[in-house]
């Protein structure tokens, strides 16, 4: 998983294994949190209907076809860690934090 973009817009984009592989994945949500509140969003978003999503890149405050917002986007700070992954119950897809100009994975 590569996360690059601006600071208010980050674009997280496959690589070529876990939950994103190379051509995409298939989800039933996206939801990025702050690593220290996990359980309150800042942007989230869920699948419409039962089947998940195909998508093979997610670009923060954007909603994906096929996708409702669950929650609005907040304006993201740099230095602050974040936690992206598919829900907020299971394990993260990644750690990362805007720092020195760029996003970085912290995990």
């Amino acid at each position: 998983m590569k996360i690059d973009g601006p600071l208010e817009a980050p674009t997280v984009t496959p690589l070529n294994s876990g939950l994103f592989a190379r051509d995409g994945a298939c989800l039933h949500q996206f939801v990025v949190a702050t690593a220290a509140e996990p359980g309150a969003p800042v942007w989230a978003v869920s699948k419409v209907g039962d089947a998940c999503v195909f998508v093979n890149h997610v670009t923060y405050g954007e909603i994906p076809e096929g996708f409702e917002e669950t929650s609005p986007p907040m304006p993201l700070a740099a230095g602050v860690v974040y936690v992206i992954g598919p829900n907020l119950r299971g394990p993260s897809l990644a750690e990362v934090a805007y720092l020195d100009g760029h996003w970085q994975r912290l995990d």
